[in-house]
């Protein structure tokens, strides 16, 4: 059971009501307004500009550079045939106002032996960029890049590369982690993730089967332990798409069903030996929600950008491009908001972003005007306010006494929630969201059960 007295959280035990209907009542309190935030305060997220970068980037990474600037990492390739060092991937760098600081370096070209890179995650690790890709060799006769659904179909072989660069540009090593995997039940790494944990890189890719692998990796690319864990309706749900993160050095690994088709985010956490227990699933089947590709702590907040649209449409994801979403979970990992970032993705659409002194980056590819896909950079200002105390100042049961009434402060003009519980785990909305009556707000609980011993309640800005 989760412990109140460790959420922040007022309360108030009433043991008897009259009436003769005996039931313990429980009141838990807990003030939000959007998301949770820092030690009583409330996180706000106000949208203050779109920065376009070039037609043709697409899939970009971006990350925080040691001297307070960005690296955005996408997929652009350069002018010439799709052959032997045509470059793919580059890199550009930003100031914290997102103007471009000179002209992006190549990351992963054509290469004769590994093939042409396709998909990338990027990190910085003190002065340098890592990057690490997957390259596809393809079955002769096919057109680079498969002509048309997943590369891996045309593929004959995989290669998970490995590149470090200074942030000037310069490439430090290069080198493949896995050459030339060729058994893609055991290997298959589109739209793997990974983080920077205990001195070592954690690459999570996929299988075609219900498998994923984490391999601890060192900066030369050599594999220090690889982890196979099972996919699962309870533990992580699918094996890429994903993303990784720390929480009180704590490894947490966020997933989601799909590509296709009704899904939810699901927080999972790794204990040392790689061991997965769940700690939360966010959403409904309102939306398809999939690719949780980017999550960081941010204050007490969890973020976690997503893929969406709505559910029943085309499955095809060109003719029915997903949008971007950003979802606020609070520190007991409950979705407290869902911002929609923006819609008319290219395919996969790839979400990532970027902290900064209280400013929120997320990068993510549309479908231009004229066809190809373009990134799109969207700044957050994130202020944090002192949050509102909720104060129950009494209830009452009426003459009728499966009814009770909590009179509780409130803010003018302010919209509130009442939820119930019979665990203080899982808990359900009584109704709407309502606005309050000015500085204080009475609401009315009906259909209480006679047999009913012990039932939690809260209120909650909405």
């Amino acid at each position: 059971m989760n412990d109140p007295e460790t959420q922040g959280w007022t309360m108030k035990t009433i043991k008897r009501l009259p009436g003769g209907r005996m039931f313990a009542l429980v009141l838990s309190i807990l003030g939000l307004s959007g998301s949770e935030g820092r030690g009583g305060e409330r996180l706000t997220l106000s949208h203050v500009s779109t920065t376009e970068m070039a037609l043709g980037t697409h899939r970009p990474e971006i990350r925080v550079r040691p001297d307070g600037g960005l690296m955005v990492v996408v997929v652009q390739p350069g002018p010439g045939p799709n052959e032997v060092g045509k470059i793919k991937h580059q890199a550009y760098r930003f100031d914290a106002d997102l103007q471009q600081e000179g002209d992006p370096f190549p990351v992963a070209a054509i290469d004769g032996t590994y093939g042409e890179p396709a998909d990338h995650r990027a990190i910085l690790v003190d002065d340098e960029l890592v990057v690490v890709y997957q390259t596809l060799n393809y079955e002769e006769g096919r057109p680079v890049g498969g002509g048309g659904g997943p590369s891996e179909d045309f593929a004959t072989d995989q290669s998970l590369m490995l590149a470090r660069f200074d942030l000037e540009g310069n490439e430090l090593m290069r080198e493949p982690i896995i050459a030339l995997a060729t058994d893609f039940t055991q290997d298959n790494f589109p739209d793997h993730c990974m983080l920077w944990s205990g001195g070592r890189l954690l690459i999570s890719t996929g299988t075609r089967a219900n498998l994923l692998k984490i391999r601890e990796v060192d900066l030369d690319g050599d594999v220090l332990a690889t982890h196979a864990i099972p996919t699962s309706t309870d533990g992580i749900h699918g094996n890429i798409g994903n993303s990784m993160h720390l929480n009180d050095g704590q490894v947490r690994l966020v997933s989601s069903l799909g590509p296709v088709g009704p899904g939810r985010i699901t927080v999972n956490a790794l204990d040392d030996a790689f061991a997965v227990s769940r700690l939360a699933s966010v959403g409904d089947d309102s939306l398809e929600r999939h690719f949780p590709t980017d999550s960081r702590v941010v204050g007490d907040c969890t973020l976690v950008t997503y893929i969406a649209r709505a559910v029943g449409g085309d499955p095809d994801m060109l003719a029915n491009p997903y949008g971007v979403r950003l979802a606020v979970l609070d520190t007991s990992l409950e979705l407290v908001d869902d911002i929609a970032v923006g819609e008319g993705g290219f395919s996969h659409v790839h979400p990532t972003m970027a902290y900064l002194d209280d400013r929120l980056y997320v990068a993510w590819s549309k479908r231009s005007e004229n066809g190809p896909p373009q990134v799109q950079v969207e700044r957050y200002d994130l202020t944090w306010t002192p949050d509102e105390s909720i104060e129950i100042l009494d209830v009452h049961q009426g003459s009728n006494t499966r009814e009770l009434r909590l009179n509780f402060t409130s803010s003018p003009g302010g919209r509130y929630l009442v939820e119930v519980s019979e665990d203080l785990v899982t808990w359900q909305a009584l109704g709407d969201a309502f606005s309050s009556s000015g500085e204080q707000t009475a609401y009315t609980i009906t259909g209480l059960s006679a047999g009913t011993f012990r039932r939690f309640y809260r209120v909650k800005k909405n």
